[in-house]
């Protein structure tokens, strides 16, 4: 790890799951552990400063998570992904980098991570891989900060993911592993997935 960086971990796990019909979160992983637990596991076997949880307040924690956790500022609505990167940015001005995962990549491994992580630091760049936006290394500097208050800050903002990594000029690496990209946005879509294992510490 570049020493003169810090690097969080960030599980993006606000979202509404509206076709999944409950919290994508809290599904079933080994038994009473669930996949924002099996997230939250992938990021903590890297090298990370810290690794935290960006959640809204409305959602259901399990207990042992909460103390990890970054609430969105707006409490009645979750306004996407850059309002979940934006709360950690806000909570961690120290950090230089984050790297992303969203909750709802339950293929994703933690090889593809560490590599997009070897990357990113290396490079000192934004990046991401090739066709895809997330897992996503984001720098965080004070432009990039700007720019996610700015798109948050008026119902107008332009909250596109694209536009975000356009602003920050991110770079793509390649990857062989599509089926590590899988996202899980419905009940026939997780069961796709299964089965999953979770990395204990």
């Amino acid at each position: 790890m570049n020493s003169d960086m810090t690097v969080i971990g960030v599980v993006l796990a606000g979202g509404e799951s509206r076709r999944m019909k409950q919290d994508k979160g809290n599904l079933p992983v080994n038994g009473d552990l669930t996949l924002l637990h099996r997230q939250f596991g992938l990021l903590k076997h890297l090298s990370l400063d810290s690794v935290v949880i960006s959640r809204h307040q409305k959602h259901n924690t399990p207990a042992d998570l909460l103390n990890h956790v970054v609430s969105d500022r707006n409490p009645n609505l979750h306004d996407g992904p850059l309002a979940g990167i934006h709360a950690v940015a806000t909570a961690y001005p120290e950090a230089t980098a984050a790297l992303i995962l969203p909750v709802d990549l339950p293929r994703m491994n933690v090889e593809l991570l560490g590599y997009l992580l070897y990357c990113g630091v290396s490079r000192m760049t934004t990046t991401h891989y090739r066709n895809e936006f997330f897992p996503l290394f984001m720098m965080l500097g004070q432009s990039e900060r700007d720019y996610l208050a700015e798109q948050l800050e008026v119902a107008t903002g332009n909250r596109s993911v694209h536009s975000l990594l356009q602003f920050c000029g991110a770079e793509e690496i390649d990857h062989a592993h599509p089926d590590a990209f899988t996202n899980t946005n419905t009940e026939s879509e997780w069961q796709a997935a299964q089965p999953l294992r979770i990395l204990h510490e």
